[in-house]
């Protein structure tokens, strides 16, 4: 949801209708382990990022781990001083499913909810708005054992149930619901690549020791699974709890500035293609009602579909848009003339980025220049009528290129 040059001197922003503020992800910033410490103090339960953590560490060192991580747990007090002191308006955390619910479904972990209600209750104290994350890649381990976590749509009823918790047990107090941070990241690392939770994919495509998993079909099932499982949540809350406690619900995607390596007619394609299949695969569910034609048409049967009832709810469900923007991508053409069960989605898009020397060597300035962040947001104005540009953060020097109500990124980094 943000740019920062880091060459920028001046802090000085003009503010439209937006917040500034931090991020943090529950692994990174409040773990204290999902695996061993954290399970004995406040009974949680292990969750699939922190297994895939563990499983991909590569310190050299097989001590070092992200257990404790910045140690938000016990810390939060210190960190939510320094944010009053650089004077933030609002924080986006991320709630650990299996911290407020160890078996993934049925009793609640008092110690769990106890945790957050002490953060949002000093954010709100030191004048900060709390911004909630429902899910950022946390499955709880129990419900991927039982019956493929995502890959099932039994995660459907179970994560509206998690979101009932969550707006019952806070809502009165936070009023910005993100139901689902970065689903089309989740699908690509997680089931494509196998380098991110739960570590899924198969040879040759995955990036990782493919053991386990798909990477022809996965994606596109845990994908519709992710879309259905977010409408749910905002049709629980929308019937149940926003008119009372008048708050705002959402999704976060990450995109890419997709650029043509070339101006041929092919390239050009091409990067149409793939921004159908990077961003359209969700945006154009949730604006339009059912994914891409040119996805459908490349993917054949293995892309699921929607009944009428659930396009007609996936529209308009939602009440903002999160964007979280990395870089932009050169990408050319790059046919394939495997059948349809033997591509994933990277060869169904036909489409591939380009690395040379002088392209891979783009400097996070070069990438995050207001000019790109801006073409981005423009491509996805023009594609699904939104007016996302009319809340532009602009600086003096582009130091901040801002969106929207959502957070600037990050309070702690990422592993």
């Amino acid at each position: 949801m943000f740019a920062v040059d880091s060459l920028a001197q001046d802090k000085e922003v003009i503010r439209i209708g937006t917040t500034i503020a931090v991020s943090a992800s529950y692994y990174n910033y409040g773990s204290m382990s999902r695996i061993g410490a954290m399970v004995e103090i406040e009974r949680s339960g292990p969750c699939g990022l922190c297994l895939i953590a563990y499983k991909f560490r590569n310190t050299g060192d097989d001590s070092v781990n992200g257990d404790v991580a910045a140690d938000g747990y016990h810390k939060y007090k210190e960190d939510i001083k320094l944010m009053k002191e650089t004077g933030l308006d609002s924080y986006r955390f991320s709630i650990s499913w299996s911290r407020l619910i160890p078996k993934g479904r049925g009793e609640i972990n008092p110690k769990g909810v106890g945790y957050y209600n002490n953060l949002i209750n000093e954010l709100l104290d030191h004048g900060i708005q709390p911004h909630a994350t429902i899910f950022q890649y946390d499955l709880p381990q129990i419900l991927e054992d039982e019956y493929g976590g995502w890959l099932s749509p039994q995660i459907i009823g179970d994560f509206t149930a998690y979101a009932d918790v969550c707006f019952r047990e806070f809502g009165d107090r936070v009023t910005n619901w993100t139901t689902l941070n970065e689903p089309n990241a989740l699908v690509s690392v997680g089931y494509d690549a196998g380098i991110g939770p739960p570590g899924r994919c198969s040879k040759p495509f995955g990036f990782a020791d493919c053991s386990c998993g798909d990477s022809v079909n996965e994606p596109y099932v845990v994908a519709h699974n992710c879309l259905l499982a977010h409408t749910s949540a905002v049709s629980l809350y929308r019937r149940k709890y926003q008119t009372k406690q008048h708050g705002l619900i959402g999704m976060n995607i990450c995109i890419n500035n997709i650029v043509p390596y070339t101006n041929s007619t092919e390239d050009i394609a091409a990067a149409k293609r793939a921004q159908a299949f990077y961003t359209g695969w969700f945006l154009d569910p949730l604006y339009y009602g059912d994914y891409p034609l040119v996805m459908k048409e490349n993917t054949g049967s293995k892309l699921p579909k929607f009944s009428q009832s659930q396009s007609k709810q996936l529209i308009n469900s939602m009440d903002f848009l999160g964007i979280n923007y990395y870089t932009f991508l050169y990408v050319k053409d790059d046919p394939h003339h495997a059948p349809s069960n033997k591509r994933n989605f990277r060869a169904d898009m036909a489409a591939k980025s380009i690395c040379e020397f002088h392209m891979c060597c783009i400097s996070v300035t070069q990438s995050l220049l207001f000019s790109r962040v801006y073409s981005c947001l423009d491509k996805i104005q023009k594609n699904f009528s939104t007016n996302i540009l009319d809340f532009v953060l602009v600086t003096l020097i582009c130091t901040l290129c801002h969106v929207g109500k959502g957070p600037l990124l990050i309070l702690v980094g990422n592993l």
